[in-house]
């Protein structure tokens, strides 16, 4: 499965995280615990804390909407 919390096996912080600027003004977010049978609903604060916890940052960019 594919999902941000994959980023706890990369200590080397070979993977850049980018997510979309309007996805990130949500309150919570919903991510498969590295198998994709469950989802987990996370709050911005509690993944920003992980993230740094991996040592990792978020970096925002803004995707066009598709016409």
């Amino acid at each position: 499965s594919v999902t941000i919390f994959a980023v706890i096996n990369d200590p080397d912080l070979a993977v850049e995280v980018i997510v979309d600027e309007s996805l990130w003004k949500e309150d919570t977010f919903q991510f498969h615990p590295l198998v994709n049978t469950s989802t987990l609903v996370v709050t911005r604060d509690d993944l920003m804390r992980f993230l740094e916890l991996t040592g990792h940052e978020i970096k925002t960019v803004s995707v066009p909407a598709q016409e």
